[in-house]
This record gives C-alpha cells, sequence and structure tokens, in this order.
C-alpha cells in the first residue's frame, strides 16, 4: 500500500461537521484496488490506526465501510 498523505484541514472540518450534524454526503472515493466508487452515504466516525486517518460511514446499502482519507476524491453535501 502507498504511503498516507494527510488530507487538507478544510476537508478534515467538513468530514468532522457532517458527522457532528448526522447528514448524508455525496462521497467519491477510490477504492484499493483502483477503482471508482461514488454513492450518498452516511459518515459515523475518523479514527486514527497507526498513523493513518480514517473515515468509517455506512453505504446506501447499509454496509459499515472504512475507508483512508486519503482515498477521498471528492465531498459534496445534500
Amino acid at each position: 500500500m502507498e504511503p498516507y498523505i494527510p488530507v487538507a484541514c478544510s476537508l478534515h472540518s467538513e468530514l468532522e461537521l457532517a458527522i457532528l450534524h448526522r447528514k448524508p454526503v455525496h462521497l467519491q472515493w477510490q477504492t484499493p484496488s483502483a477503482s471508482l466508487q461514488q454513492e450518498t452515504v452516511m459518515l459515523t466516525d475518523i479514527v486514527t490506526r497507526s498513523g493513518e486517518e480514517y473515515l468509517l460511514f455506512t453505504s446506501e446499502q447499509g454496509d459499515a465501510i472504512t475507508l483512508r482519507l486519503d482515498h477521498i476524491l471528492k465531498l459534496g453535501n445534500l
């Protein structure tokens, strides 16, 4: 896996606000296999593991997903 690249403070703040307000967001990200995913999701938390930050969210299908923050391509409010 490639080295973790910290995300901009502005993105981190947007994620935290969406979690705090429990608002669904439109998220676009790249999977570890390099495929592009996008859907409306409910963000639940941000955690740090081994110096890398991860976003926890629930997919449209109700699946719990953990995503490294530097794999986020686009975040949009609904």
